[in-house]
């Protein structure tokens, strides 16, 4: 039986408040038909910012370059969301967010792990992210 060659998944987030931040890097082996690779970035309310890069490569290539998710800018494109971050329910009350460089796409993120922890949110994101 053929079997398909293994590929290392590069993948890399990056969670950021104000000015402190929490990166997120790891390598693991998978299929290479199980490997999808996608990068977005999106900013929330209470000025919680997220970027993502998820790259395929075989492990020779792995090592090569600088590995990194993409940058936040600061430049408006004109378009505004409502925006908001809660932790402690799953409702939140938004506000007027105006986007930034490429995130230009409306998200809503609503998540439960537990009764103790869940979250929804709001704001703008890449159209890679949606």
């Amino acid at each position: 039986m053929c079997q398909a060659s293994p590929q290392v998944v590069h993948h890399a987030g990056q969670t950021e408040k104000g000015s402190s931040y929490n990166m997120l890097e790891r390598k693991v082996v998978l299929q290479a038909s199980k490997c999808v690779p996608r990068t977005f970035s999106a900013t929330l309310g209470d000025n919680q910012t997220f970027r993502y890069n998820y790259q395929c490569c075989q492990e020779e290539l792995c090592s090569q370059g600088d590995f990194q998710v993409p940058q936040k800018s600061s430049v408006p494109n004109g378009i505004k969301c409502p925006a908001c971050y809660n932790v402690y329910d799953i409702s939140c009350d938004p506000v007027l967010l105006a986007c930034t460089g490429t995130e230009t796409k409306h998200v809503e993120v609503i998540g439960i792990d537990s009764p103790i922890f869940m979250i929804f949110a709001m704001g703008c994101a890449t159209e890679t992210a949606t």
